[in-house]
């Protein structure tokens, strides 16, 4: 198998991979909004009218925090990226795993970095390469 058939292989399983996350991505962040929010706000409008939590059946507690964790899980793995290489290199200075931490500015360059530094402010790594410049480096030096 030639280098560009694996490429395309790999890019191809990528796109199915990563429709299916932003589905259950979607799919989180409407329950976030929408059950979580309206559950929320039920809970508070029970308290405030009763001027008491417990007024509220617990059943309606959880259901609220279920319907938000099940939301912010699917916000957290917005955040870490699901694109090719995500994971799969390290950063030089502290070894974490790079991810795409910049994109859709102005230019609409997508880059990959460390997560430590751009999130945290603990590394003193600020590399960023962009991504398309990065797979195809990659595919060069794969080729060759």
């Amino acid at each position: 198998m030639s280098p560009n058939e694996i490429f395309a292989l790999a890019s191809k399983r990528e796109t199915a991979l990563s429709q299916l996350l932003m589905a259950y991505i979607g799919t989180g962040l409407v329950f976030m909004l929408l059950p979580g929010t309206f559950l929320g706000v039920w809970n508070l409008i029970s308290i405030s009218s009763h001027k008491a939590a417990e007024a509220i059946s617990p059943a309606w507690i959880q259901a609220h925090g279920q319907a938000q964790i099940f939301g912010w899980i699917g916000r957290f793995i917005l955040g870490i990226g699901f694109y090719l290489f995500s994971g799969l290199l390290v950063c030089g200075v502290r070894g974490y795993k790079l991810v795409i931490v910049s994109g859709d500015g102005k230019r609409g360059y997508k880059k990959y970095g460390c997560p430590s530094n751009r999130c945290r402010g603990t590394c003193s790594n600020d590399v960023c390469i962009r991504q398309d410049r990065l797979e195809d480096q990659l595919l060069s030096y794969i080729e060759s």
